[in-house]
């Protein structure tokens, strides 16, 4: 799980690069930073890397200064070396300091470093520093400034490669960085394009002037060449591009959701049809509807990372998550935030769904997906435009009324058979505990009890896997058929199985942690260390000897929750 929320006025307009990249380069820059700098790049981030041929002197230029000042974002690959090169320290004494006067955002990584060692500055932190005392004698404020910006981003939360493979390490960076940059203004491209323009228009007057111009003159007007030429280097560095500037084709825009397996052949064939109308022209707009909990979100995340490799089909592919508390501000900036829209934050609804309207209208295809609509919303409000020209809106929703009113082609979602309820109840269960002499029959009853929901039974089977009394699978029949009885109406029928296995925790510490996660927003993906973190600031973890004692305990706690189905890990599978 992770999470790092993104705003739609988090990126200042017209950055030079996205990311400042500040590293050690004997320890890492032909392996960890080469591949973090090449995954960054192919994401379409623009990352400024200094030259290696620079590092030879220890004395930062003045170019570096300006690099991290036009970088929206600093990421510090903090090393075993790190802190030995004043060139480090200084360029991190910067990235501080433009934090503290502009915004700026830093991201550390924490390199095979024991981030206390930086705070601390103990170990060979405590001996680097030693050494620029010495050979900085008098200059205690610039010893002193490092050890404060030190201290500052040592502080910040980060990531760590100790035990965990590069990639994995790289693939979070990417991703959290990516929703951020989602964000970041239009005119991004257009103030390369105009940077392009205008060497181009110097290029053509000085080809003018040569023409025209004698051999001696011609020479003087060498180093105005030579400034163009760099110039046109730095371009081609920012952008990166391959086959030159190509403006009319838009950036692919998508994310990568996590998923579950589906069950029952009705739900894979209700997922088929949806497949089958998303590459139909004629269809625009399409209502995914069905009972709560049978699976309508799970087949749309499904099909959302499907769409990521239809990059010839669709140029767009947005995931809305709106619930019941949905408001149309909330939905224009979540969608916003997606296509690189920025809202100053002044804007009233009808400027905003302009914006929005215009960005879509364009040449690109796109797929609007807006998972849990309770009620009928208006496309044009939004900023949505009717889709067209292959573009397409899906919905999810409990209600046919929704479908119908929005003019969607509705597709509804049916529960599992009871053949398929039992095989799911079963293999999560596992036969072990089914060949108990007494179990089978009762584990029959309870599954037919989940209504044939996909959540519901997972969530009821997770809570009674390994379990091998037969009182309390008696016992459990029991609560489940009084929690039945207590719910009116089939709608809530998984409500009734999410109350069973909240009440099966029994712990209340245990309870306390479950309910404290309502304090985030629906369907956010949460770390799990900020979730233990929490629950030990807040005193629903038990005080201990220590504090690592305290995280076990919290990490322990998680995973109850998780075994329980109450909460779901993040996978990009």
């Amino acid at each position: 799980m992770s999470s790092l929320p993104s705003t739609s006025s988090s990126i200042p307009r017209q950055k030079e690069y996205d990311v400042f990249l500040s590293f050690r380069g004997e320890d890492t820059r032909h392996n960890f930073t080469d591949h973090l700098y090449d995954a960054l790049r192919r994401s379409g981030i623009v990352t400024f890397r200094d030259d290696p041929k620079l590092e030879a002197g220890e004395e930062i230029t003045p170019g570096l200064f300006k690099a991290i000042q036009h970088s929206w974002c600093s990421v510090i690959v903090f090393s075993e070396n790190y802190v030995f090169s004043g060139w480090c320290l200084e360029e991190l004494a910067e990235i501080v300091k433009q934090k503290k006067e502009n915004g700026h955002k830093v991201f550390p990584i924490f390199y095979g470093v024991d981030p206390s060692d930086l705070r601390k500055q103990k170990g060979k932190v405590e001996a680097a520093f030693a050494k620029h005392e010495e050979r900085y004698k008098e200059d205690e404020a610039k010893i002193q400034r490092w050890r404060n910006a030190l201290t500052e981003v040592a502080n910040i939360k980060g990531w760590h490669s100790n035990n965990r493979h590069e990639s994995k390490v790289i693939g979070d960076i990417i991703k959290k960085i990516s929703k951020l940059c989602q964000t970041y203004p239009l005119d991004h491209d257009e103030l390369m394009t105009e940077n392009v323009e205008r060497i181009n228009g110097e290029v053509q007057n000085l080809n003018e002037l040569i023409g025209k111009s004698s051999t001696l003159k011609r020479g003087l007007h060498a180093d105005d060449v030579l400034k163009r030429k760099r110039e046109v280097e730095e371009l081609i560095q920012q952008g990166k591009f391959e086959e030159g500037l190509v403006v009319d084709n838009p950036q692919w825009i998508g994310q990568v959701l996590s998923t579950t397996r589906l069950s029952g052949e009705g739900t894979k064939a209700c997922m088929e049809e949806i497949w089958k109308f998303l590459m139909d022209d004629e269809v625009g707009k399409i209502g995914v509807w069905g009972m709560g909990g049978v699976g309508k979100t799970s087949i749309m995340k499904l099909i959302n990372n499907q769409l990521l490799h239809k990059r010839e089909k669709f140029d767009i592919v947005i995931w809305i998550t709106a619930s019941k508390e949905m408001s149309i501000a909330k939905l224009q900036k979540d969608i916003a935030s997606q296509i690189k829209v920025t809202f100053c934050g002044n804007e009233c609804e009808t400027r905003r769904a302009g914006m929005l309207l215009e960005r879509l209208s364009g040449k690109s295809r796109f797929v609007v997906i807006l998972d849990d609509i309770w009620e009928e919303v208006s496309y044009e409000k939004i900023g949505i435009p009717e889709p067209s020209t292959g573009s397409k809106l899906v919905l999810t929703t409990r209600s046919f009324d929704v479908c119908r009113k929005m003019s969607c082609r509705a597709i509804k979602v049916m529960p599992l058979v009871e053949k398929e309820s039992w095989k799911l109840f079963s293999d999560k269960v596992g036969r072990d505990i089914l060949n108990v002499p007494g179990v089978e029959p009762i584990a029959k009853d309870i599954a037919k009890r989940c209504a044939g929901l996909p959540l519901g039974v997972i969530t009821v089977a997770s809570c009674m896997k390994g379990i091998d009394d037969l009182s309390e699978w008696r016992n459990a029949l029991k609560e489940l058929t009084e929690h039945k009885q207590s719910i009116n109406g089939l709608e809530d029928e998984v409500f009734q199985q999410l109350q069973f296995s909240y009440d099966r925790l029994k712990d209340p510490k245990l309870q306390h942690c479950f309910l404290s996660c309502a304090l985030y927003p629906e369907d956010l993906e949460i770390e799990e260390e900020e979730l233990v973190r929490l629950w030990i600031a807040e005193g629903l973890v038990e005080e201990m000897d220590s504090r690592q004692a305290e995280f076990d305990r919290g990490r322990a706690i998680m995973n109850r929750l998780l075994n329980n189905c109450l909460l779901e890990v993040f996978s990009e599978t």
